[in-house]
């Protein structure tokens, strides 16, 4: 192999290019990443008077704040037991996986293979070699490293962290949506539960005041309008029951479709002839 000499002009020449490629590797392709611009408003339309440190925010737990037991165990089943959660859980771990990968590309690479083969002639065979049984060892060792000159690879770490920040609001916005959601169909599922009791409270008082009305009207104390107006009001009330049942029935499986326990809500029903 013809060798060729190297003089002083030469080895200037090589030590500039390899400077040159170190000074270009110190900037990376295209332009850096800069937020869009939001038009946000001055000031807030409503003024916030309540301490908002993350200790004594009011959106921290919020749904603790109703004293309600049946809720927070409905939010907490919620928060286990959701699908979009968990999806939303794992998509962080994979970008978190391929943002190790993209890192990965930025130093060396090693890697080592083994292999041991053992082989026996059998005795039979004329020509029996002296190392019988034989054993054959075998080895190999690689490594490269690809020098991010253009800043390529840098470029894709730093996508693959905006990809986790991504992933991670995802995430937050579904747990919004999940709690928001569950507390939103407990709160109507118990007005219209409370709203059938005052129902039924009322047709009882009002059967009462009829029959008060109508034996005041036997004895010329009222007229006969009189009994004609509780009688009316009597079946408003029993005409509501009906609609106020259908609509607790609704609430009650719009919570059955969310992640919750139809059991644990059952435990908590104040009525179970529905």
């Amino acid at each position: 192999m013809k060798s060729f000499p190297l003089n002083s002009q030469s080895f200037t020449i090589l030590v500039a290019t390899f400077a040159l490629l170190i000074g270009q590797g110190c900037k990376t392709v295209g332009p850096d990443y800069s937020p869009p611009e939001l038009s946000l408003p001055d000031a807030w339309t409503v003024s916030l008077t309540q301490d908002t440190s993350p200790t004594n925010s009011p959106i921290k737990n919020w749904w603790q704040r109703f004293n309600d037991p049946a809720l927070v165990d409905l939010i907490d089943l919620a928060h286990v037991n959701s699908p979009s959660l968990r999806i939303a859980y794992a998509r962080i771990l994979e970008t978190r996986a391929h943002r190790g990968i993209a890192a990965s590309q930025l130093y060396p690479s090693v890697s080592a293979s083994g292999d041991f083969v053992r082989n026996r002639t059998s005795e039979n065979v004329t020509g029996i070699p002296p190392n019988n049984p034989s054993n054959l060892f075998m080895s190999g060792f690689d490594s490269g490293w690809e020098i991010d000159v253009f800043g390529g690879i840098r470029r894709s770490v730093e996508a693959a962290d905006a990809s986790i920040e991504a992933s991670l609001d995802s995430y937050r916005d579904v747990l919004v949506t999940l709690f928001a959601d569950v507390a939103l169909h407990y709160i109507d599922y118990r007005t219209f539960e409370q709203r059938l009791q005052t129902a039924e409270a009322n047709i009882v008082s009002q059967v009462d005041s009829l029959a008060l009305t109508r034996s005041r009207f036997n004895n010329g104390l009222v007229s006969k309008i009189d009994v004609t107006q509780a009688q009316v009001n009597l079946e408003n009330s029993r005409a509501l029951v009906p609609d106020l049942k259908t609509q607790l029935i609704q609430s009650r499986n719009h919570l059955a479709t969310l992640p919750v326990s139809y059991t644990h809500l059952r435990a908590h029903e104040t009525r179970h002839d529905l």
